[in-house]
């Protein structure tokens, strides 16, 4: 089972190497997005971090008698804008919405459109040039991967759910579903402290969708208190999915009993391991 790629990772029927090769770099600039984002976490923890370390330097400039340089650093550096009218909080906030949100959404559409929405196919097909097949070491993937959970589920489903949709198309779009569930809690995890309304991803695991929904943090908490309920934009979905709520700015969806509702259950990121 470990000799082929797991279903996620292989290419599409109809796909050229010339799509693959352009949704492969496309994911390559996303990436150096995402390294460019986390120099700026880096930069914004140690402003922070310089910012509490000039209390040590108020102490001992009084220690010394350096009133007046005391005075300076205290009333003029401490708690300082960075940039005119914010601090590095802002810029990270300002930079998620008006580009990387932006960039990732841009990602997912050449992906969605030139690779069936899979992701890592070019890297995946570099792999298989590359490794020693049959060699221990180099397998194609790991035992008991999300692959092989969808594999087991399709087997379980037979040939057609009970809406009609073929099994391997609502076990995709049910691990799409699943995968933006991870990037919408890689979001909550960012905005902690944020008030307001906060920008996550559809969920629904339609190929095209790039649809951003808005709600509060503890209107998100609400939605991931079940581990089968998915964020939807208003009127996304499923068929086979099951409508929980609508509203003007966001819905929720649950997967119905049976395999599609095990797969969420087994992939939900805040599931105990235990």
């Amino acid at each position: 089972m470990d000799e082929q790629p797991d279903r996620e990772h292989l290419r599409p029927d109809g796909a050229s190497d010339e799509s693959i090769a352009a949704a492969g770099k496309m994911s390559e600039a996303l990436e150096s997005v995402e390294r460019a984002r986390g120099h700026l976490h880096s930069f914004h923890q140690l402003i922070g971090k310089a910012d509490f370390e000039l209390d040590e330097v108020l102490e001992l400039l009084r220690a010394c008698g350096a009133t007046d340089l005391e005075e300076q650093v205290r009333t003029d550096l401490i708690g300082r804008n960075v940039v005119p009218g914010r601090w590095t909080f802002q810029l990270i906030e300002e930079f998620d919405e008006t580009y990387w949100e932006v960039f990732r959404a841009h990602e997912r559409a050449v992906r969605d459109e030139l690779a069936g929405g899979r992701r890592h196919v070019y890297e995946s097909e570099l792999k298989e040039r590359r490794r020693t097949h049959g060699r221990p070491g180099h397998e194609a993937r790991p035992t008991g991967h999300i692959g092989d959970l969808m594999a087991h589920d399709k087997r379980d489903m037979g040939d057609d759910d009970a809406m009609g949709i073929p099994d391997s198309a609502a076990a995709q779009i049910t691990l799409n579903e699943t995968t933006f569930r991870e990037v919408n809690e890689g979001i909550e995890e960012g905005r902690r402290e944020r008030e307001g309304l906060v920008p996550f991803v559809c969920e629904c695991g339609e190929m095209g969708c790039n649809a951003v929904v808005r709600l509060t943090l503890r209107e998100y908490e609400r939605v991931r208190a079940g581990s089968r309920s998915f964020l939807v934009a208003p009127g996304h979905g499923a068929e086979f999915d099951q409508p929980i709520y609508e509203g003007e700015r966001y819905g929720v969806v649950a997967k119905p009993d049976g395999p599609l509702g095990e797969l969420a259950d087994r992939t939900d990121p805040r599931r105990d391991p235990a």
